[in-house]
């Protein structure tokens, strides 16, 4: 008892430097929340401040959530959910024991309409996952981020957890339920045979207190040839990160949506057009034309066009700081499957009245448009003319060998002018494709004793770039790194091998939520 004597705030800096994490049910630390009323309330938001479900932990789940329906206090702590990886509309085969009467009592209290409470509560006595995750989830009043990774989607695609982001959208459920949710981040791990569409997101997006959204494996959703998007209205997101996704024609209603726009990233998948739906038969499948040719149809829509969302960005220029227009790195592994890199590049348009642009990556072709799509020829409008001036960090990937000179030439008024043009410039990246082939043929030293030749092959395989490159170039490109290096600016060409390590530990957003 004599420890309790200490400060609140001594007594919090030991519990975390003990390391104490509740692992319910079965947290001994629980324990020390029985010593006193101190102890109870100092460490009660600490111990069950992050609750964590594990994989397939619907005993878990059920067992905390009929525990946070008897204790306000601990549904009160709770402020971080992680739901790893699990189905959601799935029917679990450890059905727990459930008081019916307090989960009766506690649907009651959100005011759902009677065709929506009966097959909630049916749901949760089948033990179906998302039913029992939605009620936890509108029962903890200061939860502020939720993580939900998963592998199995319902049918209808459209969770618990969904209706209920919609409910309090509508205003049909409490605004007391998910008032605090600001970081939202649903991961798709990938299933082939079950979509999942970003307008699924829409009613998270609506709500109030919401800032940061990030999603994993999305896609664009349509009825025949019809995109569907349903009706978003207003959203605060500020932040938005969408990972391995294809989901190009949607971006466009979500961007317009957030009227306080700060970052955007978006990393553009092909791959996800493999799914059965909608991937492009085989030459050894039969199938009719008419389905053939929707599939044909449906994967060229699929391609990475960032002018589709141009219009909603440029009205978002005044507050946009952070930009990224990605494609994923292992796109190129299978062109049979994959559309961009086949079709003519589309170039997102001119940032230049951006004027709260601070970070910007980007593939070349999609920032520079060159003639017949030569991107060894100057471009039709210059680099600099494209970039706005308070631009700090520029990375564009996929500059392929012919495009270099063309930069060089590019960034020598830069160089020569000093200050004048983009006076905020920090670090500059220039990277190879991934895909591209090596211009130098490598030759393993022979007589080695240690280490397999075909090891040593795959290790040194991609040359660096002060080999890969002619050399008339690559001294081109120290000479502008030199000028630039004068100039405060951090000049980096990355090789095809190291194209991830070198720009992540120097990129400012490196540590952030996500």
């Amino acid at each position: 008892m004599a420890l309790l004597t200490l400060p609140n705030e001594i007594l919090l800096q030991i519990w975390d430097e003990l390391g104490i994490e509740s692992d319910f049910p079965y947290a001994d630390q629980a324990s020390l929340l029985r010593v006193c009323r101190q102890s109870y309330n100092l460490f009660m938001p600490v111990l069950y401040k992050k609750f964590k479900v594990g994989m397939r932990g619907l005993a878990t789940i059920q067992s905390f959530t009929q525990l946070i329906l008897r204790n306000q206090d601990i549904a009160s702590s709770v402020q971080k959910v992680s739901v790893e990886c699990w189905g959601f509309g799935k029917t679990s085969t450890e059905i727990l024991g459930m008081n019916p009467v307090l989960i009766r009592e506690r649907l009651g209290t959100l005011c759902l309409p009677p065709n929506e409470e009966l097959p909630w509560m049916v749901a949760l006595f089948l033990g179906q996952d998302d039913a029992w995750l939605a009620i936890l989830l509108l029962h903890l009043p200061n939860l502020r981020s939720l993580r939900m990774k998963t592998c199995h989607l319902p049918d209808d695609t459209c969770t618990y957890s969904d209706r209920a982001a919609q409910g309090i959208a509508a205003q049909r459920i409490p605004l007391n339920s998910l008032q605090h949710l600001t970081n939202l981040d649903i991961n798709l791990a990938h299933n082939p045979h079950l979509p999942w569409f970003l307008s699924n997101a829409f009613p998270w997006v609506r709500l109030p207190s919401m800032r940061r959204l990030r999603v994993t494996s999305a896609m664009d959703s349509y009825d025949e040839r019809d995109l569907v998007i349903p009706p978003i209205g207003p959203s605060g997101v500020t932040h938005i990160k969408i990972d391995s996704s294809n989901c190009i024609n949607t971006l466009a209603s979500l961007i317009t949506s957030c009227e306080t726009l700060k970052s955007f990233k978006y990393d553009h998948q092909d791959g996800l057009v493999r799914h059965p739906v909608i991937y492009t038969t085989s030459d050894r499948e039969w199938t009719s034309t008419e389905v053939h040719n929707y599939k044909l149809w449906r994967r060229r829509q699929g391609i990475l066009d960032p002018s589709l969302f141009y219009s909603a960005l440029f009205n978002r220029r005044s507050t946009l700081q952070t930009l990224w227009i990605t494609l994923a790195s292992d796109s190129w592994r299978y062109p049979s499957l994959h559309s961009t890199r086949e079709c003519p590049a589309q170039i997102l348009g001119s940032l230049r009245e951006f004027k709260a642009l601070t970070q910007l990556r980007i593939r070349l072709q999609n920032l520079l448009e060159f003639p017949d799509g030569d991107v060894g020829r100057t471009p039709v409008t210059s680099l600099l003319d494209t970039l706005p001036d308070s631009i700090e960090y520029v990375f564009i990937q996929e500059c392929a060998r012919p495009s270099l000179p063309m930069l060089i030439d590019e960034l020598q008024p830069l160089a020569a002018a000093g200050n004048s043009h983009l006076p905020h410039l920090r670090q500059l990246v220039i990277q190879q494709p991934s895909h591209e082939q090596d211009r130098l043929t490598y030759s393993h030293p022979t007589g080695q004793l240690y280490d397999p030749r075909e090891v040593m092959e795959a290790m040194d395989g991609n040359r660096k770039a002060e080999v890969d490159i002619e050399l008339h170039v690559y001294r081109g490109l120290m000479y502008l790194r030199k000028a630039l290096e004068d100039m405060g600016v951090d000049f980096v060409v990355l090789d095809k091998s190291d194209w991830r390590l070198k720009f992540l530990d120097t990129w400012p957003d490196r540590g952030v939520y996500w």
